[in-house]
């Protein structure tokens, strides 16, 4: 078995850790201010929604009052799940907006079946809801150092 010569490969790795600091190659998808607006209004919709139903009583939040805001929602997410999709390099946050959307279909379906939605289980979707937004935005600011840096 032949092994590999220790000069070229410590040059190797010499030259990838310049090339990857001077930022020539970027592993991740570029800072876009506009995603980041996207991403504001959309987090501020989905948190308001939980807020809106959270102040009325739990017996009057029936699905029917809440079936246009889940789809103008709904509607919101997709397009920024496919605006994600269309970016290279972009995988964490095409995995995050997956989620998101997963996740808002999988509690829409349960209020619409079960046509209530309890104090309990709105406060904790809604805690899910801030994370994954949280895992969004941390993940607009790593784009946004990379790109920085890169200049």
């Amino acid at each position: 078995m032949r092994s590999l010569n220790t000069g070229f490969v410590r040059t190797l790795a010499i030259y990838l850790t310049f090339v990857l600091m001077s930022g020539c190659v970027h592993l991740v998808a570029s800072y876009n201010s506009e995603t980041q607006g996207e991403l504001t209004k959309l987090s501020s919709d989905v948190l308001g929604f939980y807020q809106t139903l959270l102040e009325k009583p739990p017996t009057n939040r029936p699905y029917l009052a809440s079936q246009k805001a889940y789809g103008d929602i709904e509607t919101e997410m997709r397009v920024f799940y496919i605006k994600q999709s269309s970016v290279s390099k972009n995988q964490s946050s095409i995995d995050l907006t997956k989620g998101l959307l997963d996740r808002w279909e999988k509690h829409q379906k349960y209020h619409k079946e079960s046509g209530k939605y309890p104090d309990g289980e709105l406060i904790a979707d809604r805690n899910d809801f801030q994370a994954i937004f949280k895992s969004l935005f941390q993940n607009e600011e790593a784009k946004k150092m990379a790109s920085d840096s890169g200049k």
